[in-house]
């Protein structure tokens, strides 16, 4: 319950929606005319971005008032899109379409929840995972599943096939991206 109450806090208090992560820019080639789903979503910061470039966008995101910034965002820019309200953390992965292109952005639960959404992506579909290195991540973020560490980059390695990986390093500490596919 903590994070959520954390999330809404935020979502609620924030003025203005923050840009899109600028690092999401050297994947947009994987994901471009992709139907997308968004996992975390938040207010939609990065699903904005991400629908200028894909075939139809869907997010998921557990808290209430970043769901609400989302909903709002969408109608605003005509984005047709399906917002997703459930906690994946806490609930079985159960969902109605198949995606070209799964993005967890800032937020990744794991290497266990991730293959949960294998089934909801297509045979040739990829992930693009794109957050902080948990090591260089302060502890108040790392609560609120916020980054990686090399345990978990391993995982991903070992299962899944990857087309991309990249390390970057700004003011806001040192993040990796990644794109990845099932492997056959």
């Amino acid at each position: 319950m903590y994070k959520v109450n954390y999330w809404d806090t935020l979502f609620k208090n924030r003025s203005s929606i923050l840009p899109h992560e600028k690092y999401l820019e050297d994947y947009q080639e994987y994901f471009k005319d992709s139907k997308i789903l968004d996992v975390g979503a938040g207010e939609g910061r990065n699903t904005l971005f991400l629908a200028k470039n894909a075939q139809e966008i869907d997010s998921i995101d557990y808290s209430e008032e970043g769901i609400k910034k989302l909903k709002t965002i969408l109608v605003r820019n005509s984005i047709k899109g399906t917002v997703i309200a459930i906690d994946i953390e806490q609930n079985k992965i159960e969902l109605k379409k198949v995606y070209t292109t799964i993005c967890f952005i800032h937020y990744f639960p794991g290497v266990e929840k991730l293959v949960e959404f294998d089934p909801y992506l297509e045979a040739d579909g990829q992930y693009i995972v794109l957050t902080f290195l948990k090591e260089y991540v302060d502890q108040e973020s790392a609560k609120y599943s916020i980054g990686i560490d090399q345990k978990g980059i391993e995982a991903i390695e070992s299962r899944y096939a990857v087309k991309v990986k990249k390390e970057y390093e700004d003011e806001r500490g040192r993040q990796i991206g990644m794109v990845i596919k099932k492997k056959n």
